[in-house]
C-alpha cells in the first residue's frame, strides 16, 4: 500500500509493483532457518540482486531501489506497532535490521548495474 500511491509504482501493473522484492522480504523475515548465516546471507544477496535486475529491466531509475528499502523499513515498523510491540522493541528490531537492509540495498544496486557483489573480507 505504501508504494502504490507513489511514482513509479502507481503506473505499474499490479504484478510488477513488488517485483522480486517479496522474495527479499521473505528472506529477511524468515523466522526459522536450518542454514547457517553464510548460506542465508547468500540467499538474501541472490534474491536482492534479482530484484535489482528486475527493476533495471522495467526501466526504473536506480534511486527507486533506495526508496524501496526505506518503504520496507517503514512497513516493518508499522507491522510491529500494529501487532502491539512496545516502542523499545520496535527500536531494537529496527536497529538490528539496519545493517541487513544496507546489505540488501548494495546487492540490489549490484543486480541493477549487473555487478558481481562479492562479500567483503574483513582484515
Amino acid at each position: 500500500m505504501l508504494v502504490q500511491a507513489c511514482a513509479p509504482w502507481r503506473g505499474m501493473a499490479l504484478d510488477d509493483v513488488t517485483g522480486e522484492f517479496r522474495g527479499v522480504l521473505q528472506e529477511v523475515l524468515r523466522m526459522t532457518d536450518d542454514a547457517g548465516p553464510d548460506a542465508r546471507a547468500e540467499r538474501l544477496r541472490r534474491v536482492a540482486r534479482r530484484h535489482g535486475a528486475f527493476r533495471r529491466h522495467q526501466g526504473c531509475p536506480a534511486p527507486v531501489l533506495g526508496e524501496e528499502i526505506a518503504f520496507a523499513a517503514e512497513a516493518i515498523e508499522m507491522a510491529l506497532v500494529r501487532s502491539g510491540a512496545t516502542p523499545s522493541v520496535v527500536v531494537i528490531i529496527r536497529d538490528s535490521l539496519a545493517p541487513v537492509l544496507r546489505a540488501i540495498a548494495r546487492a540490489m544496486y549490484g543486480g541493477y548495474v549487473d555487478v558481481i557483489d562479492r562479500p567483503r573480507r574483513i582484515p
